[in-house]
């Protein structure tokens, strides 16, 4: 039988935290480290690529089994949050897609909806899903 060849880069992470299911929230916060540390670099080895789609299943996995779901965030709720982290004014945000303000301003306090070209110009600008728009 073939030794199977392995990245040593993958093998470093092992070492660091087993793959293997989380049982608790030490575990939990030990593993989310490391995904954040893997997904703040900007070029990952295959192993180090290998290792993060796993250990990020493993966590999905654990706070599906053991946290509750959060109810989802409106898309204003969204809006709002997304402008708070990326510190954003409305008038900043408009310009930065290339919407008028008053449609920025008139969403945000339910007055109208979102024009698809606006939509698409969010979803772009946060690189996210345009769903989390609608």
């Amino acid at each position: 039988m073939k030794a199977i060849d392995i990245d040593k880069d993958y093998l470093s992470l092992i070492k660091r935290f087993p793959l293997r299911r989380i049982k608790n929230r030490s575990e939990l916060e030990a593993a989310g480290n490391i995904f954040t540390e893997l997904g703040l670099k900007k070029h990952r080895s295959n192993g180090e690529n290998d290792y993060y789609d796993m250990i990020g299943q493993l966590i999905y996995q654990y706070e599906s089994d053991h946290l509750p779901n959060p109810k989802p965030m409106s898309a204003h709720e969204m809006l709002l949050s997304l402008m708070e982290d990326n510190g954003l004014t409305q008038s900043e945000l408009s310009r930065q897609v290339g919407c008028h303000q008053s449609h920025i301003s008139d969403f945000l306090s339910g007055k109208r909806g979102l024009s698809k070209t606006t939509i698409a110009k969010l979803s772009a600008r946060f690189k996210l899903s345009p769903s989390a728009f609608l």
